[in-house]
């Protein structure tokens, strides 16, 4: 397996809008991120000490894109869509992803953010897995 990269260039989100105020992201990511690798160990090791930047970097985003979501400035199944793209083409399992999306938004309840816990379920369970070639 070729080596990957950590993350670079733009940082993901630190925060997203959340009722009258923001809401801190890098916790809430954190609390995912662990919970994926439980399930998930294999991923340690298929990614080595880029694993978990990578999947902070993610999570990040997915978990801003529910959050704008609901306040009306994104589309959280369609950059959920576009991510699984990206990922496809390398060969990561999005099964893998669906999985994440799904601990994004169990935190997201958690954290009272019920509105946009619903709609990236709803955008994880609609997720396309592309069948043809990149």
């Amino acid at each position: 397996m070729p080596r990957i990269a950590p993350p670079s260039g733009s940082p993901p989100p630190a925060t997203a809008p959340h009722g009258d105020g923001r809401l801190e992201l890098r916790p809430l990511a954190d609390t995912v991120v662990d919970r994926y690798f439980t399930e998930f160990p294999e991923d340690l090791d298929r990614y080595g000490e880029v694993a978990r930047p990578w999947a902070i970097h993610d999570t990040l985003y997915i978990l801003q894109w529910a959050l704008l979501d609901v306040a009306g400035l994104a589309d959280v199944a369609h950059e959920l869509n576009w991510l699984a793209d990206v990922l496809a083409a390398r060969d990561f399992p999005l099964e893998h992803l669906r999985r994440n999306a799904a601990l994004c938004a169990d935190v997201l309840a958690e954290h009272h953010a019920a509105a946009a816990a619903e709609r990236l379920r709803a955008a994880a369970h609609g997720l396309r897995v592309r069948t043809d070639s990149p």
